[in-house]
């Protein structure tokens, strides 16, 4: 019936604020909301019609809940999630065990010769090398490689995914609605009973990806940037982690962070799509119920100390120049969120932004200018990101000079009727196009359930944006770009 709805609205009626809240008022009237008696919660949405189901399944845990030692962790894991368990991906589970144990303790040795430093015994950390690498042989014999993600896509599974953020881990997957109690049986299995097979060898992968993130020079010099923003908030640790960490990482470690931080009480589950919720809810209870419950993660406590003095970060590279001006920003259940993403809207989010008409088109002086709140996360006091590609032979200083100009003017003179009526347009938009996919709505709802507890905050969303006013831009603009707790990143080409 939604998309029934959906798919007559005409673009031009979007500016209607009121069908949209309407249609959104339907939605939330057919979503069915459950905790299960292990502490996991289910949301479902009912839409008839095409028989397909998107399944999502999220944590709260990322790169934020992470320190230094374990840093890049919550990602290793994710990884882990897909080597299936004591009955997927095995041939042996008794023989493989028994391998894997034998590979632990030849790592646990790796370890502690490396832990020795100059008295390292470099013959015989070659030697435990040697050995880890034939006893992870072995141990193979026993693996069917990719048998969980063969039987989903065997069944009609299709982008089956995952990934991991500062704020959350995410795994995804679209399939024929007949098959959503074989998927709940997976997600069951992989939460419950988990063997973190091969797990030498995703260690490379990993680090691959590693490898291939701090080769691109405007990634390395925002993971760079963050870091050096923040002196105490974890948000300044690179999900993908530290290499030290990634290489001295025991299955222990990813055992002991598994039990802590994936019991059900740490689980949403949103299914939306071709579904009876009565028959799904009675196969949750068969299923997802049995996940062991765990304890609660905690929320994070950020002691982020107050920042009194602008600062420079300068890194060189052979790469396109690149201005980075990062402002601290608040989290985005802050009352004044939405007004901070309507800022950024207006200041750097699409072609008809102040930035991009001024640097790019009016002065050319760059080549690409936008503007971003929320970043690397959201759940937590983050970053206001300003960035700017300059032109061929123009300066980053009066790359950041103009941007200072359209700062002040914005300071100075109350936002344009107009600019603040295509914010809420295109807020409308935004909010349309989410509700056209069975993927965006299980995404939207996971989301808003596991990081803020309530998925019915997507549905006031809209509501607050409407609500803007000139004068509260004007009250953040003034309190949000403070000179003097900026930090002004500089990538340079570095010279021969």
């Amino acid at each position: 019936m939604i998309y029934k709805h959906l798919a007559v609205i005409p673009i031009l009626l979007l500016a209607s604020v009121t069908l949209l809240c309407s249609l959104l008022g339907a939605i939330e009237e057919q979503i069915e909301r459950h905790v299960l008696d292990n502490g996991a919660t289910l949301i479902m949405l009912p839409i008839k019609g095409v028989p397909i189901v998107s399944g999502i399944t999220l944590n709260d845990v990322g790169g934020v809940k992470e320190k230094p030692g374990i840093t890049g962790i919550s990602h290793y894991l994710e990884h882990m999630a897909f080597k299936g368990t004591e009955t997927i991906g095995t041939k042996d589970i008794d023989a493989e065990q028994e391998a894997l144990k034998r590979c632990h303790a030849i790592f646990d040795e790796i370890l502690e010769e490396r832990q020795k430093g100059d008295q390292t015994d470099q013959k015989r950390l070659a030697e435990l090398e040697d050995n880890l690498n034939e006893a992870v042989e072995y141990a193979n014999q026993y693996v069917i490689e990719n048998e969980f993600n063969e039987i989903i896509q065997l069944n009609g599974g299709r982008g089956l995914n995952a990934g991991t953020g500062q704020d959350m881990t995410m795994y995804s997957v679209s399939l024929p609605s007949n098959k959503i109690e074989l998927w709940m049986l997976m997600e069951a299995e992989r939460f419950t009973r988990p063997v973190f097979r091969e797990f030498y060898q995703e260690r490379n992968v990993i680090l691959e990806e590693r490898r291939m993130i701090y080769s691109n020079p405007v990634r390395s010099f925002m993971n760079d940037f963050v870091h050096y923003k923040f002196r105490e908030h974890p948000y300044r640790y690179s999900v993908i982690g530290f290499e030290e960490d990634i290489e001295n990482f025991r299955v222990r470690d990813i055992k002991e962070y598994f039990e802590e931080h994936y019991g059900a009480k740490n689980l949403v589950f949103a299914v939306v799509g071709d579904i009876d919720t009565e028959a799904t809810l009675k196969m949750a209870e068969n299923y997802l119920a049995k996940i062991p419950p765990g304890q609660k993660s905690k929320q994070v406590v950020i002691n982020e100390p107050e920042q009194t003095e602008e600062r420079y970060f300068i890194q060189e590279s052979q790469a396109q120049p690149m201005l980075i001006v990062g402002y601290h920003s608040p989290k985005a259940m802050d009352p004044d969120y939405p007004t901070v993403s309507a800022i950024a809207d207006i200041l750097g989010q699409g072609r008809s932004s102040r930035l991009y008409r001024s640097l790019v088109e009016e002065k050319q002086l760059a080549v690409s200018a936008f503007a971003s709140p929320g970043f690397p996360g959201s759940a937590y006091p983050n970053l206001f990101i300003i960035g700017v590609i300059p032109a061929p032979g123009v300066d980053l200083d009066d790359c950041l000079a103009e941007v200072d100009r359209q700062l002040e003017k914005l300071k100075n003179h109350p936002v344009k009727p107009e600019e603040l009526e295509g914010v809420k347009k295109r807020a409308l938009k935004s909010s349309y196009d989410r509700l056209r996919s069975r993927f965006g709505l299980a995404m939207q709802l996971a989301y808003y359930e596991s990081l803020f507890s309530d998925y019915r905050l997507m549905f006031e969303e809209l509501e607050q944006t409407e609500k803007i006013s000139k004068e509260d831009v004007q009250r953040i603009i003034q309190t949000l770009f403070v000179p003097e707790k900026r930090t002004i990143g500089k990538l340079q080409t570095r010279s021969n």
